[in-house]
């Protein structure tokens, strides 16, 4: 994944709280992945997982997952591929959606709470109160993504010592509340709980504005994909760079669940037809064949990678750190200035 160990300790060493993506690792790269961060940082990290319900959510191999996808959907992927002239892969990586089933999640849990990861982080799903209480038995704080007042406020019932508000605008998994609007109404509805803004935000003026709306900080994440560290191949950071405004979209399409990503040909073929797409992991599996057959012919900028609406305003690669130390400066620069805007009614 593109926030692997070492982007994640290179964030917290420079001061913010890096978070590792645990959620699309086997539990045996999991546990490595841990070992190898705890040894490169002794500053504060987090881990994600997600903790998905319902039958759809089941685990298995490839092949048993495979045999579950109707044969219709199988033939309309090998039509997109067709129409765009790229080979079919014969031989594909493992698909990291074999790994979003709770089962794994719960094994990936135990070596948190082996290791005292300091920080617990989950996006989708619902892990329950006996996984929230045994990481608070274990001196881990666990932060929760939210994407609508109501799950904040559920969020909260459940014991999590902080939300971040996860707005329209972010890469990957989040709801149709664009970030303007929903952290304000989440900070309002969860206090005193602690809210960070998440979606949309890439820089220092992003910062500014998540302080202004009632957060308490700022959850970046396609930033970071930009960063000499992050785990991201050379292609996927140049078509960082090239990305635009207008370089995204949100869909089903891709994993079943709403999901930013970039444009492709994929979603204008799931767009023309009046297929619904499969549940999770079953539209990711279908997804995959797609885009290991578009990487592997190299052809990039078909591949309707994550990420989210602020890649627009990305313009280099930097390390970590200055991402870091750059976004803080200009945002209390953008801070100062905009004292002498306001003048006290008389």
């Amino acid at each position: 994944g593109v926030s692997y160990h070492r982007l994640v300790a290179a964030v917290s060493e420079a001061g913010g709280l890096g978070v590792l993506g645990g959620a699309p690792l086997s539990v045996e790269e999991f546990a490595h992945s841990v070992k190898v961060l705890k040894s490169l940082t002794r500053k504060p990290i987090g881990v994600n997982l997600v903790f998905p319900g319902g039958d759809a959510i089941k685990g298995g191999s490839a092949e048993a997952l495979e045999g579950s996808i109707p044969k219709e959907y199988k033939e309309f992927t090998r039509g997109i591929l067709g129409e765009l002239k790229v080979k079919e892969a014969e031989r594909k990586p493992e698909p990291p959606y074999l790994h979003l089933t709770r089962e794994v999640s719960l094994r990936k849990l135990e070596i948190i709470l082996d290791e005292k990861v300091p920080v617990l982080v989950y996006s989708l799903g619902d892990p329950g109160a006996e996984v929230i209480d045994a990481a608070h038995q274990a001196g881990i704080t666990v932060i929760a993504l939210a994407g609508t007042v109501r799950q904040a406020v559920r969020l909260k019932a459940e014991g999590v010592d902080a939300v971040v508000a996860v707005g329209y605008e972010a890469g990957g998994h989040s709801g149709y509340i664009g970030t303007l609007a929903l952290v304000p109404q989440i900070v309002d509805a969860v206090a005193p709980l602690p809210v960070l803004a998440g979606g949309g935000i890439s820089d220092g003026r992003g910062v500014v504005a998540a302080l202004a709306l009632g957060a308490v900080g700022a959850w970046v994440g396609t930033r970071f994909m930009a960063s000499y560290e992050s785990g991201a191949v050379p292609w996927l950071k140049e078509l960082t760079l090239e990305a635009v405004d207008t370089s995204t979209t949100k869909s089903k399409f891709v994993s079943g669940k709403p999901n930013r990503h970039l444009r492709s040909p994929w979603d204008d073929a799931w767009e023309q037809t009046a297929k619904k797409p499969l549940p999770i992991p079953l539209q990711g599996l279908l997804f995959w064949d797609y885009f290991a057959s578009v990487t592997q012919a190299k052809a990039y900028d078909l591949s309707g990678e994550t990420m989210g609406q602020a890649v627009g305003l990305i313009k280099s690669l930097k390390p970590a750190r200055q991402i870091l130390e750059d976004m803080v400066a200009e945002a209390a620069q953008v801070y100062q200035g905009l004292g002498s805007r306001f003048t006290p009614a008389r």
